[in-house]
Order: structure tokens, then C-alpha cells, then sequence
């Protein structure tokens, strides 16, 4: 769903919620992938299933999904102080205080990333390949957090397997 906005076109209907897919390619500014009305940047989750294995590739993952994450929705500016009031918001009395009339202003709910990492190399190791290890340190510089949710193996080919990781990334907290 596209940051309070309502849904995306194509959206489908899911749980209390919508769903709709875009393809984004990290390698390019997330400003210069705005389609329409559809900003990528407005995503409240982002699914990233086996897309980074290369060292190469981490940093440009790393940067879109920290993007996105970070990326507040519009929200209309406040009026200046000095703004007179519009016939849709009653002037409050000078006597009022603002304090006990204001309600606390609702933090949107934080965006998640969810990542299947295939683990094709082994800390330390000196391959081409990155470790789940870089990954998530790439993360924390990035101003992210990094979960480990769990572990599955999953068959490749007869014979041969692969650990999936699968990491929630949130933004870190101010």
C-alpha cells in the first residue's frame, strides 16, 4: 500500500490491507523509479528473495532498502504560528491551552523489510560471495536493523542445499 494513500493501482485485496508488487532495480536512485502515482519509496514492506549474493551487489541493495525504510510519507505541512484559521479549523481561544486540546500525534507504523538470504559463503571467507555477517553489517551502517528470523535449507538440486537466512530489516529508532 502506498504510504496512506490508499492502494496501488493493481493492488489486490489481502488481510485488512492490499498488495501490489514493483520491481525496482537497486542499482538506480529510487527517485528516478517513480512511476505515476506509484513511488517505490512509499512501500510499507519491501520482499527481497535471494537478490544479493555478490559483494558487489550489497552496498546498492543496502542503500534502496535503508531508502525505503527511512523514506517518510508526505504528510501535509503544519500552518506557520502566525496563519489565520480557515473556516475548516475553528479558531481555539487564546485562553485554552494547547497542551490539554492537542492529541499526542500518532507514529506511523515503522516499514519492515523482509530478505531470504541464500548463504553461499562462510564468514571469513575469501570468495566473491558475501556473508550473512557483511550483510547485516552493511545494514547497521546504513542506520538499520537486522533481525535473524530463522534458518530453512532448501534443495537446490538433487543433492545439493543451501541455508536460506531470512533477516527483518527495520529502520534503526531515532
Amino acid at each position: 500500500q502506498s504510504g496512506g494513500a490508499g492502494p496501488w493501482h493493481g493492488a489486490q485485496p489481502l488481510g485488512k490491507g492490499s498488495v501490489a508488487s514493483m520491481p525496482v532495480d537497486f542499482c538506480k536512485p529510487l527517485s528516478q523509479q517513480v512511476r505515476g502515482p506509484h513511488d517505490p519509496r512509499s512501500a510499507e514492506v519491501v520482499l527481497a528473495i535471494d537478490i544479493v549474493w555478490l559483494r558487489e551487489l550489497v552496498a546498492p541493495l543496502v542503500a534502496t532498502m535503508a531508502d525505503i525504510l527511512t523514506h517518510a510519507p508526505h504528510q501535509p505541512a503544519p500552518p506557520p504560528p502566525d496563519a489565520q484559521p480557515s473556516a475548516s479549523q475553528p479558531a481555539t481561544s487564546a485562553t485554552t491551552e494547547p497542551s490539554s486540546q492537542q492529541q499526542p500525534q500518532q507514529r506511523p507504523a515503522p516499514k519492515v523489510g523482509l530478505l531470504a538470504f541464500g548463504e553461499r559463503a562462510r564468514e571469513g571467507s575469501a570468495t566473491s560471495f558475501v556473508a550473512l555477517g557483511e550483510l547485516c553489517a552493511a545494514f547497521e551502517a546504513a542506520g538499520c536493523v537486522p533481525t535473524l528470523l530463522g534458518r530453512v535449507v532448501v534443495e537446490r538440486e538433487p543433492g545439493e542445499s543451501m541455508s536460506v537466512a531470512v533477516l527483518q530489516v527495520t529502520a534503526a529508532q531515532p
